[in-house]
């Protein structure tokens, strides 16, 4: 339950990793934007800033123009109204003139009359000109009044681009306001995202240190089953010591009773030896022989009194041995049920299911009974299928094809209750007193899986034997993952060693975890082509197409050629059988 716990708080603490992270992407991206945004206005606000400078310098240099134009124009005006009035005084001045004789006449000549009526006609093109030149001058007024308009107006649109200036800073002071309270908050997720990892880090550690432990566990476990085989193999040598030590002792207490019989004979035929004697006292000549015949009696009834001594004393020690059996004998039988005591929570899920047997189902013949029995006198003894490949390091396909084709009548069983195993090793496969195969340890078991298309998402079992997609944990998984633990586990009882952990090589946790999704497993040379096409199929990194994973399910992988040979050679051993009958 503490792992499980644990699981559940890795994965809550990795989904809010997730969240925070994508928080934070947001958060990055929301940042870029305002900065982008922030380098627009600052542009748009330049380009707006030379607009305006540009149209201050147009207005000030067609002012400064027009201005100068105007200045040119009256002094051009006032010059030539100058030059004509001195030119109509000097005219007015050389019409009127005296004579040679100082007489005051006036005379005009007729040239002088030309020439003033020339100088009328310049002043009134004079006029004229000076009428155009005011007209002139009008317009230059109408033009600086017009552009004294786009100057105010231009002032209008400087105002409105200061007050857009200032709203633009204002925006600015929001956006950098924004900005750093973006900041901020980048550095809180950042913080949160460091809290998030570090809590990470120490879940994994956890969860480690509980797989250490229930590694330990499982070692001590497979230890007190050991030592209670041990101890059972003892209990069950003292019971045979016991049943000597009676049979010994009712055999001694036998002797005993003949002793003391013999003993009761002796001491009558001694009565009767005494009467006889005194009777034959007169007889000297027979006397001899009876007191030979009386001292050969005593000696046997001495013999006989040091025989009954010793078997007093056997007697003895024979009680003190049972004593002490039967003190040992309670003491194993208190140890015995402790140990059962601790073993029951491993016998509980096997109490509600019926192990099958050896054979298929009726469809297919049963398995090679003589196999079978060879494999029965090889292991007997029961223990974990772990301890019996350490002593033999690989097994023979006649032997795997057997042990094999329990373990899919154990799981095809499972698979029709609901129940996906999710916990196929070594360890948990035992071996019972006729040598057939047993499933313990349902701790990481799914019930109530009934539909194909259900799932699980659960990230459990040992790695070694760990599917991909449980590695994956996207889809989640279904009961195909005990088809492929099934898969590694024949491939270690042909080979001795686990397909995607290498000697000499680093084996933690993520590089079998790479290994699993990314190789294909070495197949030694001892491996038939049969056997290897099993395993490949077994193997098979997609669910979908894995052997015993379709419609069909366990069926797939009981009508395999590699369990076909079996049933085959029990038909060939059949036939003859019936053939010598």
């Amino acid at each position: 339950m503490r792992s499980q716990g644990l699981r559940e708080e890795l994965e809550k603490a990795w989904l809010r990793g997730q969240e925070l992270g994508a928080r934070l992407e947001h958060l990055q991206s929301e940042l870029e934007q305002a900065g982008l945004e922030r380098q627009a206005f600052l542009r748009e606000q330049e380009i707006q800033q030379q607009r305006y400078q540009g149209l201050e310098q147009r207005l000030e240099a067609e002012l400064q123009a027009a201005a100068t134009s105007k200045e040119e124009a009256l002094r051009e005006l006032k010059m030539r109204a100058l030059q004509l009035e001195q030119e109509l005084v000097q005219l007015r001045q050389g019409s009127v003139g005296r004579g040679p004789e100082g007489h005051d006449e006036l005379r005009i000549p007729g040239a002088q009359s030309g020439r003033l009526i020339e100088m009328e006609r310049s002043n009134a093109t004079l006029v004229a000109e000076k009428v155009a030149l005011q007209g002139q001058l009008q317009h230059l007024e109408g033009q600086l009044g017009n552009l004294q308009g786009r100057a105010q107006e231009l002032l209008l649109q400087s105002q409105r681009a200061q007050e857009h200036s200032s709203r633009l800073q204002a925006e600015k002071s929001i956006l950098e306001r924004q900005g750093q309270e973006l900041h901020r908050k980048l550095g809180v997720l950042e913080e949160e995202v460091r809290a998030a990892r570090q809590s990470h880090e120490e879940t994994r550690g956890q969860q480690q240190a509980l797989l250490r432990d229930h590694e330990a566990l499982a070692q001590l476990q497979r230890r007190q089953e050991a030592e209670l085989e041990g101890l059972l193999a003892r209990h069950r040598d003292l019971k045979a010591n016991m049943r000597a030590l009676e049979l010994a002792h009712r055999e001694l207490q036998g002797r005993h009773e003949q002793l003391q019989a013999q003993r009761a004979n002796v001491e009558a035929q001694e009565v009767a030896l005494l009467a006889e004697r005194e009777r034959l006292m007169q007889d000297g000549h027979r006397q001899r022989g009876l007191e030979e015949e009386l001292r050969r009696l005593q000696s046997e009834h001495d013999r006989a009194q040091m025989l009954l001594a010793e078997v007093s004393r056997e007697r003895g020690e024979l009680q003190g041995e049972r004593g002490e059996l039967r003190s040992r004998l309670a003491r194993l039988e208190l140890e015995r049920a402790q140990l059962e005591v601790q073993s029951q929570r491993l016998r509980e899920s096997n109490q509600q299911l019926d192990r099958p047997g050896v054979g298929w189902d009726g469809s297919i013949e049963t398995l090679s009974e003589h196999e079978a029995d060879v494999n029965r006198e090889d292991y007997v003894n029961g223990g974990e299928m772990f301890t019996h490949l350490y002593q033999r390091q690989h097994f023979k396909e006649a032997e795997v094809r057997v042990y094999g084709g329990e373990i899919v009548l154990a799981l095809e069983h499972l698979h029709k209750l609901g129940i996906i195993y999710r916990d196929l090793k070594l360890e948990n496969v035992l071996l019972d007193s006729e040598g057939h195969i047993v499933l313990t340890d349902f701790g990481l078991s799914k019930e109530f899986l009934t539909e194909e298309k259900e799932r699980t998402f659960s990230f459990c079992g040992t790695i070694e034997y760990m599917a991909p997609e449980i590695i994956r944990s996207k889809s989640g998984h279904g009961k195909a993952v005990d088809w492929w633990s099934l898969g590694i586990l024949l491939f270690e009882l042909l080979t001795g060693a686990s397909p995607f952990t290498l000697e000499g090589e680093r084996n933690t946790q993520a590089e079998v975890s790479r290994r699993i999704l990314k190789c294909s497993p070495p197949f030694p040379p001892r491996i038939g082509p049969v056997a290897q096409d099993l395993l490949q199929r077994l193997l098979c990194k997609d669910p979908k197409k894995r052997l015993g994973a379709g419609p069909q399910g366990a069926q797939e992988v009981k009508t395999h050629p590699f369990f076909q040979a079996g049933i085959k050679r029990t038909k060939e051993e059949k036939g003859k059988m019936a053939r010598a009958n």
